[in-house]
């Protein structure tokens, strides 16, 4: 028997790798396209304007839940939501908004004659009273 002469390439430890450069590359190419795409569709699926407006349903159901927790709410009717962004103005047209603070929510429910001012950030109602259209108060 012939004894073996030890190189790199008949080596155990030492392998070469199974694929070549041109392989890895290409296959880096194809990783970074499909990621560029679905990153891309992604993006597009989440900012139409119908998954926005999933989101605000959703924000919105939510937030009328937090405040059905704190009081008896108006049953069967949706409430038209604000968001109260200057309420020193509102404070200054209407008694109403006193002690509302920026970020809170005005929640109208028009068929029951009732507004509701919700402080999200301090979680309690600020004020509730009846509305009014054009100068009279609604009334069943």
């Amino acid at each position: 028997m012939e004894p073996q002469t030890f190189n790199e390439s008949n080596s155990p430890m030492r392998r070469k790798g199974r694929f070549s450069k041109k392989t890895l590359l290409a296959a880096g190419v194809v990783l970074v396209l499909a990621l560029t795409v679905g990153g891309y569709s992604f993006y597009h699926s989440y900012n139409s304007d119908a998954a926005k407006q999933q989101r605000l349903e959703a924000a919105n159901k939510a937030l009328v839940a937090e405040v059905g927790k704190l009081m008896i709410l108006p049953s069967g009717e949706t409430p038209v939501i604000y968001q109260i962004d200057d309420p020193a103005s509102l404070i200054a047209q209407q008694p109403f908004f006193t002690g509302s603070q920026k970020g809170d929510w005005l929640l109208v429910y028009p068929q029951s004659a009732k507004a509701i001012i919700y402080s999200e950030a301090r979680r309690l109602i600020v004020n509730v009273g009846p509305i009014s259209f054009n100068g009279a108060a609604n009334k069943k």
